[in-house]
């Protein structure tokens, strides 16, 4: 069993706990009124026999009747059920460029790091659709396999950096082959990957990774990052200081956005390029544009288990015991006319006296 509001039940205790304060003090309270009209001795004589009892059996009564309902309230689960859905969407790989042009900070804070900030955000917009992800440079890696868990999908999403490959160099070919490696053809609707990649393309055979895609009917949407003018590579130190990337002869390496390499996989595949920016990084076009030309298909029915909600018992028998306190109300009534003394009669020894220290005369009946 489970609660699906436990902190109620935090609040439903502090309240029983108020309840059976206040009982206590109104009983002691109670007695100590009593005790200035007569003695302890002749109260019991007086009072029926069973009105004490059922005075405290009512009140049992109502404590656990608060309690029940604060279990309702608590919404109690118990009973596992399969619940079956049909599940609709596309299933979209993310293919993220970490060569070491994306070290570049002409995108604040570097390219590397806004396209994840991206890329989260992104994710948030999917509802229903699977996405896996993929890194790549001069090779291709699954880092995570398609899924419905975009929290999991955004913790592998942290740990992908440019240490990630161990290959150097750019290959879009590696991506979308690693692509078409995983994608589980049997249950999904539309083929997408969304290459993220300042387009600098200097391994592997793209013209026949591209052929691969159109044949198999992955559409391919690009978003290049980066100035079209170029900008060296650099990036921050764990001491702070600005480090500037050389290539074997020393020189500063000027990494450059090459668009038209992306346009033309977008374009070859029937997808679509948009140009990231630091205002607008593309993502969202994508997604409100490429997607609404696609149709989602649904895929074959998943089980999730599910627990019954059981409210309606704790309920049911709150309700139970507040009609019997009720009835014991009644009862306890009936108990005290029935022991109480009739007009001109006396109700044992002391009755007298009891009469007379309360001003009752007997004699008219009062």
């Amino acid at each position: 069993m489970k609660f699906v509001e436990p902190a109620v039940l935090a609040y439903m205790f502090g309240l029983l706990i108020a309840l059976i304060i206040f009982y206590i003090w109104a009983q002691e309270a109670y007695r100590r009124a009593s005790s200035r009209f007569a003695q302890r001795s002749l109260l019991n004589k007086l009072a029926p026999p069973n009105t004490l009892r059922i005075r405290r059996v009512r009140t049992l009564l109502m404590i656990l009747a608060v309690l029940l309902i604060g279990m309702a309230l608590a919404r109690p689960q118990w009973g596992l059920y399969w619940k079956g859905k049909k599940a609709k969407g596309f299933d979209v790989w993310v293919a993220l460029d970490v060569s070491k042009s994306m070290l570049t900070q002409d995108i604040k804070p570097s390219r590397l790091l806004a396209a994840k900030a991206e890329i989260k955000d992104f994710i948030k917009n999917l509802h229903g659709d699977r996405v896996g992800l993929i890194a790549f440079s001069g090779d291709a890696f699954l880092f995570c396999p398609l899924t419905l868990d975009y929290d999991g999908f955004a913790l592998a999403l942290d740990n992908v950096t440019t240490a990630s490959i161990s290959k150097g160099g750019t290959s879009l070919a590696a991506a979308i082959e690693e692509a078409l490696r995983n994608i589980k053809w049997a249950d999904v609707g539309e083929r997408i990957l969304i290459i993220i990649s300042d387009g600098e393309n200097n391994e592997g055979d793209l013209d026949k990774a591209l052929e691969a895609a159109k044949k198999e009917g992955l559409k391919i949407f690009c978003v290049g990052i980066g100035t079209r003018e170029g900008s060296l590579i650099s990036y921050t130190d764990e001491k702070g200081a600005l480090v500037t990337v050389k290539d074997q002869d020393g020189k500063p390496v000027r990494a450059r956005l090459d668009e038209k390499t992306l346009q033309n996989m977008a374009s070859q595949t029937g997808g679509l390029y948009v140009h990231a920016t630091q205002a607008a990084f593309g993502l969202e076009v994508i997604y409100d544009k490429g997607f609404a030309k696609l149709k989602k298909r649904a895929r074959e029915e998943t089980l999730s288990q599910s627990y019954q909600e059981q409210f309606q018992v704790p309920l049911a028998i709150a309700f139970v015991l507040l009609v019997l306190e009720m009835v014991l109300g009644l009862a306890g009534k009936r108990e005290e006319l029935r022991g109480r003394p009739a007009a001109g009669t006396t109700a044992g020894p002391g009755a007298g006296a009891v009469t007379r220290r309360f001003g009752i005369d007997a004699a008219r009946g009062r």
